[in-house]
């Protein structure tokens, strides 16, 4: 037999020493591998660990056809067929505007109070407290990590303050403060007791009707656009039938 021409001869024996530098380079750094190895075990671990749980509800509905659907009167041969059947426009009800717009309505999805909790690890923390905590960490004001608690029945705010975070601040004997940083100053309230103020973007409108922290305590309030919170929901909603024609 022929011997192969040199040039396939020598482009062998590149792959084979490359093979060779690559698996040196690895020996070499097997360390740096293996704490950058731990390091993302280690991260992911504590992600898993102190991330807020996330619950996620599933319904079952039954839709009934008094009149006979197409697929029974059909009989079996109805299964070879794209028959619309009575479920199809249920879901197409239930997935519309006007009934998501009355889900995000009776919810108060487009509002958003929360306890401003410690980075990292403060939600964690809250789910095994038995009581409140002292607002502050490191020297930071404000932040928390007890049972603290809000509850906001009414924000209404200008357009161009949506979709941004305020700070709400306890100080104490249901009293609170109102800041955002588009604001020129720092709007007072009492829990249970509307609070309507002007400013020089419009009216801010907010009823907190529950508030447990100790003064200092910081609570973040968004106020989203309905829209925004129909499009978020309609976007996160799964509808399916359990079988086919179903």
């Amino acid at each position: 037999s022929m011997p192969a021409p040199a040039k396939y001869r020598t482009r062998e024996e590149d792959d084979e020493v490359n093979l060779l530098e690559y698996w040196d380079i690895l020996v070499d750094n097997r360390w740096l591998v293996a704490a950058v190895t731990l390091l993302a075990l280690a991260v992911g671990g504590a992600y898993a660990l102190f991330s807020k749980p996330v619950y996620e509800p599933n319904m079952l509905i039954q839709v009934e056809d008094s009149s006979g659907s197409a697929k029974s009167f059909l009989g079996e041969a109805g299964s070879l067929f794209d028959v619309k059947t009575p479920a199809t426009a249920e879901i197409e009800l239930i997935r519309s505007r006007l009934i998501v717009g009355q889900a995000v309505d009776n919810t108060l999805l487009y509002i958003d109070a929360q306890p401003r909790y410690i980075p990292f690890v403060g939600n964690w923390l809250a789910r095994r407290a038995s009581g409140l905590s002292s607002p502050g960490v490191l020297g930071l004001d404000g932040y928390v990590s007890g049972t603290e608690r809000i509850t906001v029945p009414k924000f209404d705010v200008p357009a161009a303050l949506e979709n941004s975070p305020f700070t709400l601040r306890a100080t104490g004997g249901g009293k609170f403060v109102l800041s955002h940083p588009d604001l020129d100053q720092e709007l007072a309230g009492e829990v249970n007791a509307p609070m309507v103020r002007s400013t020089r973007l419009g009216n801010v409108t907010l009823m907190v009707s529950e508030l447990e922290g100790r003064p200092g305590a910081e609570f973040n309030l968004v106020r989203r656009s309905r829209v925004a919170g129909i499009e978020s929901l309609q976007a996160n909603l799964r509808l399916a039938e359990k079988g086919r024609q179903s």
